[in-house]
């Protein structure tokens, strides 16, 4: 399991079309709920026409950034 920085995580999150040729877009966002804590809610919209719906809980307490 690769450890991320929060900034790490969101930038990798956020730039998926840049990353991935087969993202068309997404709607990810992530929420923090504590110092140590976020959700990450959205889509992922594929150039296929598939969407994956992603509701993700961060333990972000062992990352130091």
């Amino acid at each position: 399991m690769s450890t991320y920085t929060r900034a790490a995580y969101e930038r990798q999150l956020y730039t998926l079309p840049d990353q991935y040729p087969t993202v068309a877009a997404t709607s990810l966002r992530l929420y923090t709920n504590s110092s140590t804590t976020a959700l990450v809610r959205g889509s992922v919209h594929f150039h296929s026409g598939l969407e994956l719906h992603i509701f993700e809980y961060l333990d972000l307490g062992f990352v130091k950034e």
